[in-house]
């Protein structure tokens, strides 16, 4: 087990002063016995999601993925899942992350489990880091899927008012962070016996947590080096939530998360009506919705990842709210060098994003004869001065 000492702050606003306490990163799968870890389904395609040097070819039956880890998109590592590979199972790993993958980072997956040390993209404030993590793949029994988890969590102390707990932070969502609200877990010992009881001292992360009487929240950040508990507001506002400006009859099962500053989750479905909120500020964690076309198809939409507190909750007051309003296709183009030569390689990356930060995260759409669903794909054209075409790619949502 490895050990890597961590400091937490723990900011109480209606309490004088502020606490100090450690936090301690645990490599480990289990505590006290029981398994720590949680693990997510990998989605593969039959090509590459991003441009990823590979020091052997692998064959034509490999699929390709993304893994989710870190604090952005762009953090992902790529995956390569040649299951039926000359000499056995392969699976490969861009583990540090810089689009090439080494002969080092070709594993052979014979048995149910693989364990590979990763370097996660970690970003906090201005700043940014690669932190060590341990990911465990998984073969199912029937079928050729992986699923993953990301090794470790968190233990400490944890006040609550003028008590201190034990606590662990432990990760929901196989991302390598401690900080998603809605999937990460915080367990903490309130009856103090020196275990965690998975029914009555678990809870989500932004929860409202009650103990004797007084309601808290609590945010952590990416790496659990700043724990922040507060004392939940009394006073209430309210806030109308739209698409855009202008209404869209052809919305369906709209469904929205919403995270306060102080590390609350809000989750709202129905939106006719103006929606009561404690006072405090809000990002658009993210919307999912669907559209009907003019044939009767139906379109869904995922927008995910806004970091942008934009919506200020005021005692009394109400407010109106466009959550994508400023929406706009944004392109970036990684250049191999200063200058391009025929034949290299251009990285293309598309964002339809709104100025906090909301990007579009995924799109299905079905038809009105089938209903099951297709992945929609970014069809990219890169055309000569004059208009001609020069190449094309196809690239789905990551």
């Amino acid at each position: 087990m490895i050990g890597l000492l961590l400091t937490a702050t723990l900011a109480l606003l209606a309490d004088a002063g502020d606490v100090s306490s450690h936090f301690e990163f645990h490599d480990s799968a289990t505590h006290d016995g029981h398994s720590i870890l949680h693990y997510r389904s990998l989605e593969f395609a039959n090509a590459p999601v991003r441009p990823t040097e590979v020091a052997v070819p692998p064959s034509s039956r490999a699929r390709y993925s993304l893994l989710p880890v870190g604090t952005s998109p762009d953090a992902a590592l790529t995956v390569i899942w040649d299951p039926q590979a000359p000499g056995g199972p392969q699976l490969w790993v861009d583990a540090d992350g810089d689009g090439k993958l080494a002969l080092a980072e070709r594993h052979f997956f014979a048995k149910k489990e693989l364990e590979v040390s990763v370097r996660i993209a970690v970003r906090s404030g201005a700043g940014g880091e690669r932190l060590p993590r341990t990911i465990v793949f998984r073969r199912p029994a029937v079928g050729g899927g992986l699923s993953y988890a990301v090794r470790g969590y968190v233990a400490g102390t944890l006040k609550l008012g003028s008590e201190a707990f034990a606590a662990l932070i432990t990760d929901g969502n196989a991302d390598g962070c401690f900080d998603t609200a809605g999937s990460d877990r915080i367990w903490i010992d309130l009856n103090r016996d020196g275990r965690f009881d998975g029914l009555t001292e678990q809870f989500l992360l932004g929860s409202p947590i009650s103990v004797h009487g007084r309601i808290y929240i609590i945010r952590v950040n990416a790496t659990a080096s700043e724990v922040c508990v507060q004392p939940r507001s009394t006073a209430r506002g309210k806030v109308c939530l739209t698409l855009m400006d202008k209404a869209c009859p052809l919305v369906h099962d709209l469904a929205v998360q919403l995270v306060s500053n102080l590390g609350e989750l809000v989750m709202l479905r129905d939106l006719s009506q103006p929606a009561t909120l404690p006072v405090a500020r809000y990002r658009v964690d993210s919307v999912l919705f669907r559209l009907t076309d003019a044939a009767g198809g139906m379109w869904a939409y995922r927008f995910a990842g806004g970091q942008q507190y934009t919506i200020t909750i005021e005692d009394g007051k109400e407010s109106t709210v466009a959550m994508l309003r400023g929406l706009t296709l944004e392109m970036s183009v990684a250049p191999p060098g200063p200058t391009v030569q025929p034949g290299q390689r251009l990285q293309v990356t598309l964002h339809l994003r709104t100025p906090s930060g909301l990007y579009l995260a995924d799109c299905h759409r079905s038809t009105k004869e089938s209903f099951q669903p297709i992945a929609c794909m970014a069809d990219i054209q890169l055309s000569a001065s004059g208009g001609a075409p020069v190449d094309r790619a196809s690239s789905g949502f990551a």
